[in-house]
């Protein structure tokens, strides 16, 4: 699918470049027999720069990150992502003070759990201030270990 392929180009490139900032947003057309699976795993790398993420996939699937570090990353959201299968875990992995010990920001807005593998989303994230999270479908149990949140908004 040419669209995803430079999609995946893009987001290389700004990994490979040690971007600050980095916002991704592709609608696809659905497909009628097959979802696309964009995997995360052989894109995004571990970054001491990246601040600010904004990820968003409609109409395809995504498998996150196994290892990647972003030490300085503040501000996190995820729209309109569908997890592939078994990938349940690594979004509590993602939002953990292991992946990004400087998260203060996160929003997650029609994210979809269902194929995942999980129903329960645990986010131990020490420094998170803000937590802003519209339809997320297939969640039933969110354990918070967050100290320091001082916004919440589930809607």
């Amino acid at each position: 699918m040419p669209a995803m392929e430079a999609a995946e180009a893009w987001i290389r490139y700004a990994m490979h470049h040690q971007v600050k900032g980095f916002q991704f947003n592709l609608r696809l057309l659905p497909l009628k027999n097959k979802t696309p699976v964009m995997d995360l795993d052989e894109l995004l790398l571990s970054s001491p720069k990246l601040e600010c993420m904004r990820l968003g996939l409609s109409n395809a699937e995504v498998r996150l990150p196994r290892t990647v570090v972003f030490t300085s990353l503040k501000d996190l959201t995820l729209e309109f992502v569908e997890l592939a299968a078994g990938s349940g875990h690594l979004l509590s992995r993602l939002l953990s003070s292991v992946c990004c010990p400087s998260l203060q920001k996160l929003r997650m807005m029609c994210v979809n759990l269902c194929r995942a593998g999980t129903k329960e989303l645990v986010l131990d994230t020490g420094e998170l201030l803000e937590l802003s999270m519209e339809a997320v479908e297939g969640m039933e149990l969110l354990e918070l270990r967050t100290p320091k949140l001082l916004y919440l908004e589930i809607d």
